[in-house]
């Protein structure tokens, strides 16, 4: 066991014997939580705010974008934004998730990464198709560029992805 799991795993041991020694520190405990879950909320703007700041001050101009569409708010520096993890997106009753959402701001494109663990099979690169489509009829702006999807994977073979699009 690594110093570091010991340590976690003695913490552990000991906060454990502390709540059933003093039950009534659980629920003190979950307060203190609470309020500093209510402490932070509606913070999180200006925290996007203040970290995009900060990201632009090795800029020649510092510039910080704030983009409002009916769908999300992007908050961005220089340059390639975070906008989403596991972004849900419904219709037909059915949800489905992008692992990863970002945009670039300077070249107006959306870039979905969907993460697969195993190797790529047909289904994934259609489920990124859809996802595409969707952003690019729903979500992106008329003077945005397509949106482009970008499925990682342990391994694929040339084939599928070959004869899973058509050709240019």
């Amino acid at each position: 066991m690594s110093h570091l799991n010991k340590f976690i795993e003695d913490k552990l041991a000991l906060q454990k014997k502390h709540y059933r020694e003093d039950p009534a520190s659980i629920i003190e405990h979950f307060n203190i939580e609470q309020q500093n879950i209510q402490t932070y909320n509606g913070r999180q703007l200006l925290e996007r705010l203040q970290n995009a700041d900060d990201a632009s001050e090795t800029a020649k101009k510092k510039k910080v974008l704030i983009r409002l569409s009916k769908s999300q708010l992007t908050i961005a520096n220089n340059g390639f934004t975070f906008v989403a993890r596991q972004k849900r997106i419904s219709f037909d009753g059915k949800h489905f998730w992008i692992d990863l959402v970002f945009y670039n701001r300077f070249l107006k494109y959306f870039v979905l990464i969907d993460l697969k663990i195993g190797e790529l099979k047909h289904q994934d690169l259609g489920q990124m198709q859809m996802y595409v489509n969707y952003y690019d009829r729903e979500v992106r702006l008329e003077d945005e560029n397509k949106t482009i999807g970008i499925v990682l994977c342990r391994d694929k073979s040339e084939s599928v992805v070959e004869y899973t699009f058509a050709r240019k």
